[in-house]
């Protein structure tokens, strides 16, 4: 090697001269190695010499024909038995001369540490002969402790002091000056220019002008059939593509990467990850016409949102594909992407695209999808554009071709509880021709909340849902709401903001006024832990989890084996989060207060209702135990001063939750109301 490649800029350089003050070589031997920094929880990878007692960072020369990253992915899995799963910088450049092994001659080597993520779980290793004489293990060690051992061994004339052992104090020294924080959640947007990823069969390399002509030749007519951006028409249109991409690196708005097969070096295509800087990040794929139909795009992805996941606070990421391109879609559910918007647009080549925009989350969701309703579960756009879980029956009407003109029904949940208490009954309004949604509400299920979540919140919530079957539903059928318990409230307040979309309200066992008095007991909820302790109490102990639910059914011990065995493990789930805790006590105060103060408004709410032609029923569990028939009075009163079509229904035999008890009951009621 006649002279090292420059530094990139910010390279921190370090420089060690062990040769006599006035030696002149008559030659010289230059050798470039590469060493990985890895941090996990304040802790760094480093290799001890038994034989010795140092520490040293993996990492070795660079081989013929190997690319640096190559180079340093072989290194780290050969001495510690770690994958290479991203590498930055370098950080340090540690330059250091001496005598070579001819007396005349000298050694100039460059050691670049680079700042490296590597896979959870070690492997085997596969150390040379002299690595197993000194007994190298790898472990993760304090950085304070390596180097205090590193000191002990350079100060003791006794121990032969190993020919790296000063470079990697001086390297150590330098790392703690420079207080790297590599914790989950952290990225510093200087970080982006040198970024490279790894997986098990790809690069994911910075895209640079380097890949001018490879990106011109790949992105042809054909690639780019179902994709927004069009084929460049000559050259000039892929530098302007690859300077952009620059700059939203440089800035911080995105990353570009050029894929690679770590095989053969080929390229294969490009990913991208853009708005970095907001809320919903993009993420955005294409691969050469040769690279199809061998999974390479699931595992960039996937590659991709591993790093991204545990570097950027987003909480969800935007992934685009047109849902007749079935691979880019695949992707996107592979990585636990639910629809979130549909739109048909136009892209740059002239060619119709039909997209789906899916929401890939960043940690897997609290509550999967119930298994029957996966293929209905999507996102859609609430209140501050937070995304909200829902089932939407919608594709499975339209590919039966039922009628039309049916109702659709959007079924509102009830405290502590999530979509998933439809899981009988939207099948069943299915099968009868309508359409049926239901929204988990913010902050339950699947559905997160920025803040603290209210009667007002679930309100607006549930209005954003409506207006999203109002858009995908052409604006021609009516809408139906049925909420149960604290979700038949939560339908009223919408109704509210959204005036005359509602044809029809129906209350399963709920609503406001629901009572003539306020039993007083209620209102220890306001004190401060106390709920809140009793609902902790649970995570120990599942048995009184489950017992918990036997007041809202009139025999929970009747209920079908799979349904208890489901609900054993969504009671779990509720106890053991946090943040549906509070979703619970902040919904139930608020709930308390709503029905305390604003009795009158949700009568006179009613009776605007009814003059707007709304039609409502009432359907009540004979033997619920939470709200009783006896408390029910209220509403009931109500609904008559409204003056409007009221249906009223009993159901014996049945508490809290008819439409988990009697699923078939309820979705022929509620059939022969919404069609009279």
């Amino acid at each position: 090697m006649e002279s090292f490649p420059p530094l990139p800029e910010g390279t921190i350089r370090i420089a060690i001269d062990s040769c006599p003050k006035d030696f002149a070589p008559q030659g010289v031997f230059r050798r470039l190695a590469l060493r990985a920094v890895v941090y996990r929880e304040g802790r760094l990878l480093m290799v001890r010499s038994a034989a010795v007692g140092d520490w040293k960072f993996p990492g070795g020369g660079l081989e013929p024909g190997e690319t640096p990253e190559e180079a340093l992915a072989r290194e780290v899995a050969e001495e510690t038995g770690h994958r290479l799963l991203s590498l930055t910088g370098p950080l340090i450049a540690a330059d250091e001369r001496r005598l070579g092994r001819e007396p005349d001659k000298a050694m100039e080597m460059r050691s670049l540490y680079y700042l490296c993520e590597v896979d959870g779980e070690a492997g085997e290793t596969d150390l040379d002969d002299y690595e197993r004489e000194l007994g190298f293990e790898a472990s993760f060690v304090n950085p304070g402790e390596a180097l205090r051992a590193n000191r002990a061994i350079q100060s003791d004339s006794s121990v032969p002091n190993p020919a790296w052992l000063l470079r990697e104090i001086r390297v150590l020294q330098t790392l703690r000056r420079m207080a790297l924080n590599r914790e989950p959640g952290r990225f510093s947007p200087a970080e982006a220019a040198t970024l490279t990823l790894f997986s098990p069969r790809l690069i994911l390399e910075p895209l640079s002008k380097a890949h001018r002509e490879e990106v011109f030749a790949s992105f042809t007519p054909e690639v780019a059939r179902y994709m927004y951006p069009a084929p460049a028409r000559d050259i000039s249109e892929t530098d302007s593509f690859i300077a952009e991409a620059d700059e939203d690196r440089r800035s911080g708005r995105g990353l570009q990467f050029a894929l690679r097969s770590r095989e053969d070096g080929s390229f294969l295509g490009c990913l991208g990850l853009h708005a970095i800087d907001s809320p919903l990040p993009e993420v955005g794929l294409w691969l050469r016409r040769e690279a199809w139909g061998r999974g390479l795009g699931s595992e960039a992805a996937g590659c991709l949102l591993q790093w991204a996941r545990s570097r950027l606070p987003a909480r969800f990421y935007r992934y685009p594909a047109d849902r007749r391109n079935l691979a880019s879609c695949a992707v996107a559910r592979k990585e636990g992407g639910l629809p979130y918007r549909e739109y048909r647009c136009r892209g740059l080549g002239g060619n119709d695209l039909d997209q789906i925009e899916f929401l890939l989350p960043r940690s897997p969701l609290p509550m999967p999808p119930v298994p029957s309703l996966a293929p209905f579960g999507r996102w859609c756009e609430g209140p501050g554009g937070e995304p909200l879980f829902l089932y939407d029956t919608r594709p499975c009407a339209a590919e039966r071709g039922l009628e039309e003109e049916n109702p659709v029904f959007i079924l509102v949940h009830g405290l502590g509880d999530e979509a998933d208490s439809w899981r009988s009954l939207l099948p069943l309004l299915s099968a009868k021709g309508f359409r049926a949604a239901a929204p988990d509400l913010p902050g339950f299920g699947r559905s997160p909340a920025a803040g603290r979540v209210s009667m007002k919140t679930h309100a607006e919530a549930l209005a954003s849902v409506i207006r999203f079957v109002r858009a995908t539903d052409g604006g021609q059928r009516k809408i139906f709401l049925a909420g149960s318990s604290l979700g038949a409230a939560v339908c009223e307040l919408a109704c509210a903001q959204v005036g005359n979309e509602v044809s029809g309200l129906a209350f399963l066992d709920g609503g406001l006024p629901t009572a003539e008095k306020i039993d007083p007991r209620l209102f220890l909820a306001f004190l401060p832990g106390l709920g809140e302790r009793r609902y902790r109490a649970y995570r120990e102990d599942p048995e009184a989890a489950f017992r918990s639910l036997s007041p809202y059914y009139w025999n929970l011990e009747a209920l079908p084996l799979e349904d208890r065995d489901f609900l054993r493990k969504r009671v779990m789930a509720r106890v053991g989060s946090e943040s549906q805790m509070r979703a619970y006590y902040q919904s139930f105060r608020s709930y308390l207060l709503t029905a305390l103060a604003g009795r009158p408004a949700f009568r006179r709410l009613l009776k605007t209702q009814a003059d707007l032609g709304c039609r409502f029923f009432a359907l009540w569990g004979a033997a619920d135990r939470i709200l009783s028939l006896r408390g029910s009075s209220a509403l009931k009163e109500a609904l008559g001063e409204a003056g409007s079509d009221v249906t009223w229904r009993e159901m014996p035999d049945t508490g809290h939750l008819p439409h988990q008890e009697r699923p078939s009951e309820v979705a022929q009621a509620l059939a022969e109301w919404a069609t009279p």
